[in-house]
């Protein structure tokens, strides 16, 4: 190649790298040159999903193309092809969160048209095909993402047992049934953890969808071994994920449990966000839920816990989170947009502010919020300290609160995301 082809060749290397790294801006249609469109062979993403027999539209096959792909440690921006249109994104390799910036149709050249119309939707969790089409742009740029042995049992396997092994820790996964007290047929798990000779046995929640996840993992450095993650999903509305982590004494001759609580939602794995070889766990405030809004309409904000020993720290405020806490923003700021126009705003300004002061900003979240709260609002205004009688009446301790800001400064208060 010549001195000469070589340079252009560089020159549009640039010139495509840069066309991505653009900040989000409002709806808005413009006249662009965009690169050829050409597909990157074997990237395609076949349709998860069918209504009838037929593909929804949501499902279509999405594929990446071969131009624009470029990586700045975990941010990737990359193009593709999504519900049959041309399709820029940014996305973030071990958050998995994406945010789409622009679209365009394409013309009956199968290339995309010069009007390109720029999206302001925020950050979304990548989810079906889009985790897929990410993941899949991830590897095409080099990136690699820390991995470690998981079970994972749901409806969809229908599997009773399994064995994962790591660093000399097996994990060992046996489901059984048995009839419950309302006759109904619930699957048990039960956990095995061997090293060596010594067994490890650990009970999980008994539900009916046989769902759970077992994963080893480092959370601990001051032990010897890696430790073990144990997720059973109870099942029912709004409910519930049990989590357990098995972990070792310094000596490693005692393994300890260490229960880390009862999250909402399913199983989710604990992870490696600051790209380092120790995995947190990490998960929604509970709290939140219902506090000041209804279930759907609540947000909140992440929190991330490290193991020491017996003890799960949170650490939610370290620095090394914050681009995780600035894509929740994304999201929630999103939500707030819709809700201020249709109601129960609150509950969505609660996470944010609260995400706003793990990020050191919290004056300018308190600011954001007094300008949108929903001022007819009663949610979260009465506060019972002592808890309810079987009447379903305060025992005592019973604080009402004039206000949604008065409410919430005390709440944030209480749950340690204000002073």
């Amino acid at each position: 190649m010549t001195l000469r082809k070589s340079c252009k060749l560089f020159i549009l290397i640039a010139e495509s790298i840069a066309a991505m790294l653009f900040s989000i801006k409002s709806v808005s249609s413009q006249s662009t040159q965009l690169t050829k469109w050409v597909e990157v062979q074997g990237t395609t993403i076949e349709p998860s999903k069918r209504i009838n027999g037929v593909n929804n539209s949501l499902y279509d096959p999405m594929y990446l193309g071969a131009n624009t792909l470029a990586r700045n440690r975990d941010q990737i921006n990359f193009e593709g092809v999504a519900q049959v249109r041309y399709v820029q994104f940014t996305g973030n390799c071990r958050t998995k969160m994406l945010s789409i910036i622009k679209v365009a149709d394409f013309d009956k050249n199968k290339q995309p048209t010069i009007n390109v119309r720029k999206i302001d939707e925020g950050w979304f969790r990548a989810e079906e095909n889009y985790r897929k089409i990410l993941e899949k742009a991830c590897s095409l740029s080099g990136f690699t993402m820390p991995s470690t042995p998981k079970l994972i049992f749901d409806y969809k396997n229908k599997k009773d047992s399994g064995s994962i092994e790591y660093k000399r820790v097996r994990a060992s996964l046996n489901y059984s049934k048995r009839i419950n007290e309302i006759g109904r047929i619930d699957y048990s798990p039960t956990l095995s953890i061997s090293i060596g000779k010594q067994v490890i046995t650990v009970a999980g929640e008994d539900n009916l969808y046989r769902s759970s996840m077992v994963q080893i993992a480092e959370m601990d450095k001051s032990n010897p071994f890696p430790e073990v993650i144990f997720s059973s999903y109870t099942g029912g509305a709004h409910c519930c994920t049990i989590i357990k982590i098995i972990t070792s004494s310094p000596d490693g001759l005692i393994w300890r449990v260490v229960n880390a609580g009862r999250f909402d939602g399913g199983t989710r794995e604990v992870e490696a966000p600051d790209s380092g070889e120790l995995y947190y766990l990490i998960r929604s405030d509970n709290r939140f839920l219902y506090k000041f809004s209804s279930y759907a309409r609540s947000f909140p904000p992440m929190r991330v816990w490290q193991l020491n020993d017996l003890e799960l720290k949170d650490i939610s405020k370290d620095t090394r989170f914050h681009s995780l806490h600035r894509q929740t923003l994304g999201l929630m700021w999103k939500n707030i947009k819709i809700a201020t126009e249709s109601g129960e705003v609150n509950g969505l300004l609660a996470g944010y502010t609260a995400t706003k002061a793990l990020l050191g900003e919290a004056i300018s979240g308190w600011e954001l919020m007094l300008e949108r709260y929903d001022r007819t609002r009663t949610d979260g205004l009465e506060v019972c300290k002592s808890g309810y009688s079987d009447q379903g009446k305060c025992k005592e301790g019973l604080v009402k609160y004039y206000s949604f800001p008065e409410a919430l400064r005390a709440f944030l208060i209480d749950t340690d995301y204000l002073q």
